[in-house]
């Protein structure tokens, strides 16, 4: 039996790639913890909504599950960046992107330059939108929260088997 070399560079690309997705994945983990209790609370409070509100929740909910959970993550996000990840394990990649490879892979660098403001933008509208919903009473606020929650909750159990 001949002995395989490990080849170190293969095993560093792919760690990188790997880093690339973790961080995407920590971050939008990081947003669905914050929100995932708010959204929550109604359900927990033993208060119900108002038979308007819970409409709404699970209107929203299914929305999103759609617009932000399959349109959004499932065909578009995901993909990219797993695209993007593997880009990193070219030799071409730079040391600022192996480095930032979480928000490498979510182009907001290193891509075209329509696509990294595409991408800030995108970004940036999410922060202003958080900021505003922070600013809806309780029982609103929670199913906006409850209808984010969705989107990420459906790719997540959509990867997971």
């Amino acid at each position: 039996m001949a002995e395989e070399k490990l080849d170190v560079t293969k095993v560093a690309r792919g760690v990188v790639s790997f880093w690339g997705v973790l961080g995407v994945v920590a971050f939008l983990m990081n947003g669905f913890r914050r929100v995932l209790p708010v959204a929550l609370e109604p359900l927990r409070s033993g208060q119900p909504l108002p038979p308007s509100l819970g409409f709404a929740y699970a209107g929203f909910g299914m929305f999103m599950a759609y617009v932000e959970g399959y349109r959004g993550f499932h065909l578009k996000f995901s993909p990219n960046v797993v695209a993007r990840a593997l880009t990193l394990t070219s030799p071409r990649a730079g040391v600022w992107s192996r480095i930032f490879a979480p928000l490498y892979c979510m182009e907001l660098f290193g891509s075209a330059p329509g696509r990294v403001v595409s991408s800030w933008s995108f970004v940036s509208s999410i922060m202003l939108l958080v900021a505003a919903v922070k600013r809806l009473p309780p029982k609103t606020r929670a199913v906006v929260d409850g209808g984010v929650c969705t989107g990420p909750s459906c790719v997540m159990s959509n990867h997971s088997h």
